[in-house]
């Protein structure tokens, strides 16, 4: 499998060196805390083995407190356990927004590509339907790419796990709702949706009459094939239910 080149934010630091010498370290520090505990456990072990001695010859024993260098070392262990913890939570989350920003920076790249595009078909002359379908695609573009712009923006304050899940939410609604006025304004002036034959994850606007022209050529042609069908208008193109073609009309 082919391996993508790193953007230009994920570029700035190599996530998997930075985690790697993250878990060394911990690896050290743990080793470490490890030596002082055995050390001192076994020095505990030689004094309670001179205990046991000098008790079987009659001499007293005086009870020794917890070696306080090993609750230390245990502690210092819990510690640095915790420590790594929140550092890799931090590295993590720095990869995540790295990558995120990455992708407004693709974003940002595309909207510029397209407003070089509406600028050349518009100095060539459209149609006038393509001219205001076109300025309605503008519009919603632009406005994808204003709320794009603004989401890289917030997400160079995001702090937290938290803040990002937070920041996503309001995105993909304020999405949603520029995504829903752009299909009611085509609507209303009689454009269609329609998915790309080549991608159709994506859409394009169309001029409804051009698609009721495809259908009644269609229909024409089976009837001079004498060819019987029943090929009806889809309920999109029926003009009390305008709007976006559904699989039901497919």
């Amino acid at each position: 499998m082919a391996t993508l080149d790193p953007g230009p934010f994920t570029a700035l630091f190599d996530y998997q060196e930075e985690q790697k010498k993250l878990e060394e370290r911990k690896k050290q520090q743990a080793e470490a805390q490890k030596r002082i505990m055995r050390t001192n456990t076994l020095g505990d072990a030689f004094r309670l083995l001179i205990d046991v001695v000098g008790g079987s010859r009659g001499a007293s024993i005086v009870p020794r407190p917890v070696n306080p260098a090993i609750m230390q070392a245990s502690e210092r262990l819990r510690t640095q356990d915790t420590d790594y913890q929140n550092q890799a939570d931090r590295l993590m989350l720095q990869n995540l927004r790295a990558k995120e920003m990455d992708l407004q920076h693709q974003l940002g790249i595309g909207a510029e590509e397209r407003q070089r595009t509406w600028e050349s078909e518009k100095l060539a002359g459209q149609r006038q339907w393509e001219g205001e379908k076109l300025d309605q695609a503008n519009k919603f573009q632009l406005e994808r790419d204003r709320l794009n712009a603004q989401y890289a923006k917030e997400l160079e304050n995001v702090r937290s796990k938290n803040d990002l899940t937070q920041l996503q939410e309001r995105y993909k609604g304020e999405m949603e709702k520029i995504t829903t006025k752009a299909q009611e304004d085509l609507r209303k002036a009689g454009g269609l949706y329609v998915a790309r034959y080549d991608n159709p994850s994506q859409t394009e606007p169309v001029d409804r009459d051009v698609v009721v022209g495809m259908f009644k050529d269609l229909r024409q042609y089976l009837e001079d094939k004498g060819l019987k069908h029943s090929l009806d208008y889809p309920k999109v193109l029926q003009a009390e239910n305008k709007g976006n073609i559904s699989n039901d009309d497919l």
